[in-house]
């Protein structure tokens, strides 16, 4: 990475682009410099893009640098001005919780600060709700009912077609305190399945709980009940609908995705899901759809 560095160094002094200086802070991270060698070309990158939402990663690599050196007075207050803007990039959040500490005072200073974070940064929710949950609730707080709570939030407000929600998905399901509660989130999850019934792994994820489930004693009733609920959640015409449309490339989707684009659908659909159909329909009539829609 040294070697790299100084070949970037080089090409910089020819003609430097945004680009080639955030690789080259990227190569000085990888070759372990020192905070004093890679500071100035962070400071440099964010005084002279100081609109580019990428500075918020150069300036992730130097607080990662100054952790690396030891200087955790530098770097903990650097890491929560950064989750706002950028959460994700070098793990940022659970980084910084981790450094906080675990102590339960420590542990409620990071709770606030993923809470805070959450107000602004909504692109990145699903991450900050899954930290939040697990590794500060569940883990420090030892505060189980909250962290059930905030990987709800995570269902309602910011679903992602990842393991953040597959893992909320999983963990809701195993650790229930009663059926009722049980129950509640089976319906919850299965009404953000229908939201979001254009992601596959969020659609799935119940699926693949009851398959995963059904041979444990545990929660073997648990799973029947999934399974009768899950199959009546199949039928709802909107998810069936998208099941059977499949893809951009399976011909027989075309005419589907068109009925649902009609307004008496359309018009109910949220903007995560309009968005998907639109773009799915897209790519059909460019690429596969009948030669004369391709025009």
């Amino acid at each position: 990475y040294a070697n790299s560095a100084e070949n970037l160094r080089q090409a910089r002094a020819i003609q430097d682009s945004p680009y080639l200086h955030l690789l080259f802070i990227t190569r000085l991270y990888n070759a372990a410099v020192k905070a004093p060698v890679i500071e100035p070309v962070v400071n440099e990158y964010v005084t002279k893009y100081a609109t580019r939402p990428d500075r918020f990663l150069a300036q992730s690599y130097l607080a990662h640098t100054l952790l690396r050196d030891g200087d955790k007075a530098r770097a903990l207050p650097m890491l929560a001005a950064l989750l706002p803007h950028d959460a994700m990039s070098n793990s940022n959040a659970s980084i910084y919780v981790q450094t906080a500490g675990a102590e339960a005072p420590q542990a409620a200073a990071s709770e606030a600060a993923l809470r805070a974070a959450l107000q602004q940064n909504k692109d990145h929710g699903a991450y900050l709700r899954y930290v939040l949950a697990f590794e500060v609730c569940r883990d420090r707080l030892k505060d189980l009912p909250k962290a059930k709570q905030v990987l709800r939030e995570l269902l309602q407000q910011s679903p992602s077609d990842d393991g953040y929600t597959t893992s909320a998905v999983d963990w809701l399901l195993y650790n229930s305190a009663s059926d009722d509660e049980f129950k509640a989130d089976v319906a919850l999850i299965l009404k953000t399945r229908r939201d979001n019934v254009h992601m596959g792994n969020l659609r799935e994820s119940i699926r693949t709980w009851q398959a995963n489930s059904r041979q444990n004693k545990d929660y073997k009733d648990k799973a029947a009940f999934v399974a009768a609920e899950l199959a009546k959640a199949d039928q709802d015409p909107l998810v069936k609908a998208w099941i059977d449309q499949r893809s951009s490339q399976h011909g027989p989707g075309g005419p589907i995705r068109e009925q649902l684009r009609q307004p008496a659908t359309f018009n109910t659909l949220n903007d995560r899901l309009a968005k998907a159909l639109l773009i799915t329909q897209a790519e059909f009539y460019r690429h596969y759809g009948p030669q004369n829609d391709r025009a």
